[in-house]
């Protein structure tokens, strides 16, 4: 367990999680990351962070909501931003600062036919606001940024306009020339599905899904032509258990078999326990051992 633990903490994990072990559950990062619930654990445990706990509010950290931004408040009471967020809704209290009423733009005609033509940041000097709010509005609006000896934004012809969501975007930015963001705009625009999503939402049909978990990942991707890695991700985001192993025999693990742990493929010694790969790997690890040819 332990080789296995020093395992888990030398991969490296994004710098937003980190920042968030502690301050939301583990099993909530573990879903929103597309990694075990173990492997959170020990990230955070490893870096002395006591678990997530619930935050029972008091009179005095109520009365601070509104008053200062929500992730000001989070750092100061050492709680996740969306925790202050609710409770202030929860209130009807504002958000600290000015109301969004006052803070939107409403935009003219002659200023959204500046979109693409001048830079977002001189539109946003010009009409007295903030850039970000530029930028935003442009690409909404499928336009490009202007490009110093390039030309602004992009005409669709009807061909280009043909090929959204009969191929990935990225493919279709490739064939025409422009970013697959401009391109998913563009789709967005026209009420078009992504390509990409269709395809998942083909291949998880609720046939597929009724079986997960009881027959072994490594199965449904042979059968499904995807990788395992594929399967066992949407199982794990689906909270769908795996309990293809229960129906099978359990692992008689003799002298013969522990000293090929390591010094054969996991597939091998599993085909010869008949047991699933997960199984050998679990064993493996529990004891410390590298996998083979690693």
């Amino acid at each position: 367990m332990a080789a296995e633990k020093t395992e888990l903490v030398r991969i490296k994990l994004p710098s937003a999680l980190i920042r968030q072990l502690g301050r939301r559950p583990d099993s909530e990062l573990a879903q929103a990351y597309f990694l075990s619930i173990s492997r959170v654990r020990i990230a955070r445990i490893s870096r002395g962070i006591p678990r997530w706990r619930r935050v029972a509010w008091n009179a005095k950290q109520l009365a601070l909501l509104g008053t200062v931004p929500d992730k000001q408040l989070a750092e100061q009471l050492g709680v996740a931003a969306s925790s202050v967020y609710v409770q202030r809704r929860r209130r009807g209290i504002a958000a600290f600062g000015r109301p969004a009423s006052e803070t939107r733009h409403r935009w003219t005609k002659p200023q959204i036919q500046m979109l693409g033509k001048v830079s977002d940041a001189e539109i946003a000097r010009r009409i007295g606001i903030d850039s970000s709010t530029v930028g935003w509005k442009r690409r909404c609006s499928g336009i490009a940024a202007i490009q110093r000896g390039a030309k602004a934004g992009h005409h669709w012809t009807k061909k280009q306009t043909a090929m959204l969501g009969k191929m990935p975007d990225a493919a279709v930015g490739r064939q025409i020339g422009v970013h697959r963001h401009q391109v998913a705009i563009r789709r967005n625009q026209l009420g078009i599905p992504n390509f990409v999503a269709q395809q998942a939402d083909a291949l998880w049909t609720p046939e597929v899904v009724a079986r997960l978990g009881r027959e072994t990942d490594r199965e449904m991707a042979a059968e499904l032509g995807v990788q395992a890695a594929r399967v066992t991700g949407y199982r794990q985001r689906h909270s769908i258990p795996l309990l293809a192993d229960a129906h099978r025999p359990r692992a008689k693990w003799t002298q013969k078999f522990l000293r090929m742990l390591g010094k054969a493929p996991d597939q091998k010694i599993a085909d010869q326990l008949g047991v699933s790969l997960q199984t050998v790997a679990r064993k493996r690890r529990s004891l410390g051992i590298s996998a083979f040819g690693s």
